[in-house]
């Protein structure tokens, strides 16, 4: 599963009126009748005023998407935002290798005690993208099965600024699912 999910994680960057760098998020890509699209959060690709409230992008400003191997993906169009759902979708252009539909679904069913695991760039891998393993438990929370994660014995949730909008995988039938 993690060759196959690498190459579906994508890295943003939100850039300001100058292209310097303001922030960075995850996404996951996704196709659709050959379509490919990116979806992420909308605070990924929209800035945050220093009250930390998400703010929408001024004129001027963009992003940058890319795949693991620093490949850019180019953007076509931005489907949709919705601030309140805080989610995005954004149409790119790919070429056809780079996701299986008949491998790739979306999953609404979760299974309590299964196996799933996310991939994103967190700010404090210097924009290496990093997996983390999650459980969903009865609690009906999301929770970190690894709780240190790096070196500095840090909690992986202390590590997340950067990986919003990654998407959610595991493996169930031989189908990567997310």
């Amino acid at each position: 599963i993690m060759t196959y999910y690498k190459q579906l994680t994508v890295k943003i960057e939100l850039l300001d009126e100058n292209m310097e760098r303001y922030s960075t998020g995850t996404g996951i890509l996704c196709v659709h009748q050959n379509v490919y699209y990116v979806l992420t959060a909308y605070h990924c690709i929209n800035p945050k005023d220093k009250n930390d409230n998400v703010t929408p992008r001024p004129d001027g400003w963009s992003y940058k998407l890319y795949r693991e191997n620093d490949d850019i993906i180019e953007v076509k169009r931005l489907v949709g935002e919705i601030k309140e759902k805080d989610i995005a979708a954004i149409e790119v252009r790919l070429p056809n290798t780079a996701v299986s539909e008949d491998k790739v679904q979306l999953f609404t069913d979760i299974v309590k005690g299964e196996k799933y695991m996310f991939r994103g760039f967190p700010r404090s891998f210097g924009f290496e993208a990093h997996s983390f393993h999650i459980d969903y438990n009865d609690d009906n929370w999301w929770h970190f099965v690894q709780a240190d994660i790096s070196a500095e014995r840090k909690e992986a949730i202390e590590m997340m600024e950067g990986a919003s909008g990654s998407g959610i995988f595991f493996c169930r039938r031989e189908k990567y699912l997310r």
